[in-house]
């Protein structure tokens, strides 16, 4: 294959995935829970004629949304760059060419590639389906245009009509899926949504006759279906409740389009404390992707008659979730804990905020795992969690987990004899002896948070203070002390550290290294006592004995010597001069 065709299959494959991914970003918070509009109804007036307004279907084309619905006997049609069609001209015009004698409940599709229906190519880009309202027995019909105003008639679909237990198709929603996949949901008439499924886009199959089931407490009947596809979930919305099925309005959810589960939080919206433009009606909902939202435009009819459409929106709902400290453990011997954490959102969870306080400063990718690092100083410690689903809101109250942080001990680990034996403390600390003698005994470390003694001139200890470690061993040669730190408790640089060794009467320099990567200092000692992690301050910082581990009485005479030679030089000179 050459490489201009593989770069053009590449392309083509980034199209497809970023045409793809609009859709299955834009789910709404809740697909259950929407908050109606406090500027509805949209547009409408009047129980017929032309400025009745019913059954809308909605789709939005670049920055452009497309409204169609019905004012009893014809389709009409307009557009506007705002979702709420704000200076959409009203009356919309009558589109043309639809053959029907009442074209009735439109439901459009676009594909800018244009359509294969049938054995035939059409550009489109917009596809229409539509019921006759002067026949509803009679098979929906299929056009295309290319504005949306003036349509062609491609010709009736097959093998609907005779598929309906009515048989009576009042409307037909057809979702395409790409390739030869078309589903269709159709409202029989007669309270049942019927499914079909075609691989060209006008011969449809009948494979259910009731994908809605059983009912719930306020549903009579079901009509006026929606379907949209999100991911690889399947939304159907659509009108049931009262006589007629058109006092409210529910949502279910399916993996495969046919077997629908309904939301426990169904009505949407019905008559029941509606406002007066939908107080009698509120019905045929139709549900958009719009970006990383969801926008639902539908039907209202008030009391006196007069019929409306309006829109709603997602209500803003944070997203759901949990935080474990390293896996709900009682307690802790180090700072460094593993978080579990749980977030739950129909958007998905994008961020999430970790702090040691409540509040939160600092946003990240979200992760279902974490490592974390508590505050140091042992007792109770508190991690908090916010978390951002895919349309921005985030949980104004933290999710939280407490632990408790013991670093200080006692720790008393059984010691084997053996030669090079190491022993590990739960905080981290370890030690390796040259050789035990003893066959069984204990090492112990004892944490000291009010110290007895202060730590060496110019350096300050870090940890929490410093650390005792006894045996009852018998042991010979040397041993490796090792202890871990942590870089924020640091001040005067990770590789200026030191470890402390007390001797009788002072600390003593014991550092061998420091690993900046793996965060310990190390020391070498022959006997075990207090260790205290020195880090160097300016100036100041405590008495007590600071030895650098050679002989202090030598550097002393060592000192004055070197002065009296250099006055011995100066008079000598002084006597040459003269």
């Amino acid at each position: 294959m050459k490489k201009v065709e593989r770069k053009a299959i590449k392309i083509t494959l980034i199209l497809i995935i970023l045409a793809l991914l609009p859709l299955s970003l834009a789910q709404a918070n809740d697909s259950a829970n929407w908050t109606d509009s406090a500027s509805n109804p949209l547009f409408g007036g009047a129980t017929d004629g032309v400025n009745r307004a019913y059954y809308p279907c909605v789709i939005k084309v670049g920055s452009s949304y497309h409204i169609w619905y019905g004012d009893g006997s014809n389709t009409r049609h307009t557009t506007s760059t705002n979702f709420d069609f704000i200076g959409a001209t009203f009356p919309a015009p009558i589109v043309t060419g639809l053959v029907a004698t009442g074209p009735y409940h439109p439901r459009v599709l676009y594909n800018a590639s244009g359509w294969n229906i049938g054995s035939n190519f059409y550009t489109g880009p917009f596809l229409m389906y539509y019921t006759d309202g002067a026949n509803w027995g009679v098979n929906p019909r299929v056009a295309h245009s290319a504005d949306g105003n003036s349509w062609t008639d491609i010709g009736p679909c097959a093998n609907v009509i005779s598929y309906s237990s009515s048989p009576v198709i009042y409307n037909f929603d057809v979702l395409y899926e790409g390739g030869t996949t078309w589903k269709a949901y159709a409202d029989n008439g007669s309270g049942l949504i019927e499914y079909y499924v075609s691989t060209d886009g006008i011969n449809w199959t009948g494979i259910a006759h009731n994908i809605l089931g059983t009912l719930q407490p306020w549903e009579t009947w079901f009509t006026s279906p929606h379907v949209i596809k999100s991911g690889s979930q399947y939304v159907i919305y659509y009108g049931s409740g009262g006589a007629g099925s058109n006092e409210a309005m529910g949502v279910a959810f399916s993996t495969d389009g046919q077997n629908f589960t309904k939301s426990s939080s169904n009505p949407i919206f019905s008559i029941s404390g509606a406002p007066s433009w939908r107080n009698n009606r509120t019905y045929t909902p139709f549900v958009i992707p719009d970006g990383t939202s969801w926008k639902m435009y539908y039907t209202g009819r008030s009391s006196a008659g007069v019929y409306s459409i309006g829109y709603a929106l997602p209500t803003s709902l944070p997203p759901t979730g949990s935080i474990t400290i390293n896996s709900g453990a009682v307690s802790t011997n180090s700072n460094l804990v593993a978080l579990n954490l749980s977030c739950s959102d129909s958007t998905g969870c994008s961020q999430m905020c970790i702090s040691n306080t409540s509040t939160c400063s600092s946003w990240e990718s979200y992760s279902s795992t974490r490592l974390w690092t508590l505050t140091s100083g042992d007792g109770t410690k508190t991690v908090y969690a916010w978390f951002r689903n895919g349309v921005g809101n985030e949980n104004t109250s933290p999710f939280s987990d407490s632990i408790v942080l013991n670093t200080l001990g006692p720790f008393a680990v059984p010691t084997s004899g053996g030669s090079n034996v190491t022993v590990s403390f739960p905080n981290g600390v370890t030690i390796i002896y040259d050789q035990v003698t003893s066959l069984s005994c204990t090492t112990t470390l004892t944490g000291m948070t009010t110290p007895t003694h202060s730590p060496p001139p110019s350096y300050r200890f870090i940890g929490g203070g410093y650390s005792d470690i006894s045996t009852d061993c018998s042991y010979s040669g040397n041993i490796s002390v090792t202890f871990p730190y942590d870089p924020t408790d640091v001040r005067g640089g990770e590789n200026n550290l030191k470890l402390f060794h007390w001797e009788g009467s002072g600390w003593v320099d014991c550092t061998f290294s420091v690993n900046t990567s793996g965060k310990t200092v190390t020391g070498h000692v022959t006997s075990l006592s207090p260790f205290g992690e020195g880090d160097p301050i300016p100036s100041g910082g405590g008495g007590g004995g600071y030895s650098t581990g050679a002989n202090e009485n030598m550097i002393a005479a060592m000192a004055i010597l070197a002065i009296s030679g250099g006055l011995f030089i100066l008079r000598r000179r002084k006597l040459l001069k003269l």
